[in-house]
């Protein structure tokens, strides 16, 4: 006997109702609020999985302690008040000297006390700071502050000799480099035969002519953070370079020793003194001096003076090819690349004077007659140099020319006379009046040397010519100082943890140190380029903010402003979602149906069966 058919439909409206009221139970238990979290409507900061919810920071940020440093011993900063610091390679303590400001301080580094806001007192500007202060080695190294408190403090590096210019931190910053070339060397005086000397008569000699300065080059300089590629835009402007550097730039997340050549030129040789035998009482010409250059910005060298006349049997040699006077100096002082030395002509009106070399920034002088009689003439004076004192306070005069030689004052029957001076400062050197010229420093020309009327047999009467100065280069930037004071960092809260992340500075520090407010002891460092790190060991459901500061050789940053407050959640994470915790009745039936509705439609996808 057959049961009748019997349809599973009946079935299905109970498996609906208890999936529904399974599925409800579920939203509730699984999705709900967690307990501690806050159910306030429109609380500032995002809300996260879990019931995790956020705060706006406190507007007045604790300050209790903080955590130290990687390799330092306590939070309160880096500097050392009192002790020395090591002076990077090549560097020299500067003792307020002639071309250097930096001021001792008696040993008073600076730095050690701590600011209001927590970090470290900036550092005094002085020499014993250089390790902190310093971005690059190379050269001699010092600390240059203007007259004013409020302005910046510079690192100068002084290159005397070729060299590396290394950069040991993070490049970006922007430099000023300054570059003079060497000075030539002066023309050396000339001889009087000595089938010519007699008692009373006028020396057939000269003074050599003077030499030139060497040119000087200046310019802005930005490093480009990423490749170390650096720009180069001249400042040049007259004798002077400005004397501001750019507000700080961008500089790279990690550090690189970009390493850039520095050559320095060496200065003329002074031309040699003419004698007194016949076919060599032309005084030699000045030696060029040599191109100085930091990487591709290069200041050429100056030229050499031209030795006095002489009389070498009457016939000119190639340096004095146009003169036909044997008592005329040197015909040509020195020039550079920029300004040409002073020229006699082929028929000077004044006599045994030389004229002076070129400088950094003017032409060479022609000597100036005083004896109208006999046409006796002072040596002229050199071109003008460049007066760096906006670029480095008190640095003597560069670039100068020489001065040219004439004859010795007391050589009768001549009016006492004097050798060229070196540019408006006697930096280049000087003409020698019957003696050497004078030799120079700063790229500046070396002076003509001199001759005399001595009339004794054998006496070269003449001197040589002073050497020019050897080229210089200056780099300076501004010191390293502690960092800026970061912005709050943003928290993702975790089960039991929090990740942290910083914005970067614009000047990245070494570091970034943050720490739970209140409790200095649960902390992370961050080490650029990173830019987050994560704190363990945290407890669910206690609320927490976060503090920051920066760091790196030169000191700390004030501490950040409290991060949003956050309260952490074991769930944190599993099931994310952004909005508000509070679940109304309209969001929990919409999901009821939306589910009901899927279950429904499955029921009917399966077949109706008869059961017999």
């Amino acid at each position: 006997m057959s049961n009748p058919a019997r349809s599973r439909a009946g079935l299905r409206r109970p498996l609906a109702v208890l999936s529904v009221v399974t599925l409800t139970s579920g939203l509730v238990l699984g999705f709900g609020p967690s307990a501690g979290a806050s159910d306030t409507a429109g609380t500032a900061g995002g809300s996260y999985g879990g019931g995790i919810q956020s705060s706006q920071a406190s507007s007045t940020p604790a300050r209790a302690g903080r955590p130290s440093r990687p390799g330092t011993a306590s939070g309160a900063g880096t500097a050392d008040p009192g002790t020395s610091g090591d002076v990077p390679t090549g560097g020299r303590v500067d003792t307020g000297g002639e071309t250097g400001e930096g001021d001792t301080g008696g040993g008073d580094t600076g730095g050690g006390e701590v600011n209001a806001g927590g970090g470290t007192a900036p550092l005094s500007c002085t020499t014993e700071n250089l390790d902190k202060l310093a971005r690059a080695t190379g050269g001699q190294t010092f600390t240059w502050g203007w007259w004013s408190e409020d302005q910046p403090c510079l690192v100068v590096h002084e290159f005397t000799s070729s060299g590396n210019f290394t950069i040991t931190g993070r490049a970006g910053f922007p430099l000023q480099i300054m570059v003079i070339g060497a000075g030539g060397g002066g023309g050396g005086g000339s001889g009087w035969v000595d089938a010519l000397k007699a008692s009373g008569a006028i020396p057939d000699s000269g003074g050599g002519a003077g030499g030139a300065g060497g040119t000087v080059r200046t310019a802005n300089v930005l490093v480009d953070p990423a490749t170390g590629a650096f720009t180069y835009t001249s400042t040049r402007d007259g004798g002077d370079i400005d004397g501001f550097i750019s507000t700080p730039m961008p500089t790279a997340a990690t550090a690189h020793p970009y390493i850039k050549s520095v050559r320095i030129g060496s200065g003329g040789i002074g031309g040699t003194a003419g004698t007194s035998t016949e076919g060599s009482t032309a005084g030699g010409q000045g030696g060029h001096g040599g191109d100085s250059a930091f990487d591709e910005l290069t200041a050429p060298g100056g030229g050499g003076g031209f030795g006095g006349r002489g009389s070498n049997s009457g016939s000119g040699d190639v340096q004095n090819g146009l003169l036909a006077l044997l008592r005329a100096g040197g015909q040509r002082g020195g020039g550079n690349a920029d300004f040409p030395g002073g020229d006699l002509g082929a028929s000077p009106a004044v006599l045994h004077g030389g004229p002076g070399g070129a400088g950094a920034s003017g032409a060479g002088e022609l000597p100036l007659e005083v004896d109208a009689v006999n046409h006796v003439g002072e040596g002229g004076a050199g071109g003008t140099g460049i007066n760096p004192y906006a670029f480095m306070w008190r640095a003597p005069q560069m670039g100068e020319g020489g001065g040219g030689g004439t004859i010795d004052p007391g050589s009768p029957p001549f009016a006492i006379v004097i050798g060229g001076h070196g540019g408006d400062f006697p930096r280049g050197g000087h003409g020698g009046p019957g003696g050497n010229g004078e030799d120079s420093s700063y790229g500046s020309g070396g002076g003509g040397g001199g001759t005399d009327g001595s009339v004794t047999i054998g006496d070269s009467n003449a001197g040589r010519g002073g050497h020019g100065g050897n080229g210089v280069v200056f780099v300076r930037y501004l010191a390293l100082s502690a960092p800026e004071t970061p912005a709050a960092p943003s928290v993702v809260a975790g089960d039991g943890s929090a990740t942290l992340t910083i914005t970067p500075l614009i000047d990245t520090p070494d570091d970034y140190m943050l720490w739970v407010a209140g409790d200095p002891d649960k902390n992370c460092a961050i080490t650029p380029p990173e830019t987050s790190c994560v704190i363990e060991g945290l407890t669910n459901g206690e609320s927490y903010t976060f503090l920051a500061f920066a760091g790196n050789a030169a000191g700390e940053s004030d501490t950040s402003a409290e991060s949003v407050a956050v309260t952490l959640d074991s769930n944190a994470g599993t099931l994310p979602y952004t909005g508000n915790n509070s679940r109304d009745l309209a969001s929990v039936a919409l999901t009821m149906i939306g589910l009901g509705g899927g279950f429904t439609a499955l029921a009917r996808r399966r077949r109706t069966s008869t059961i017999s």
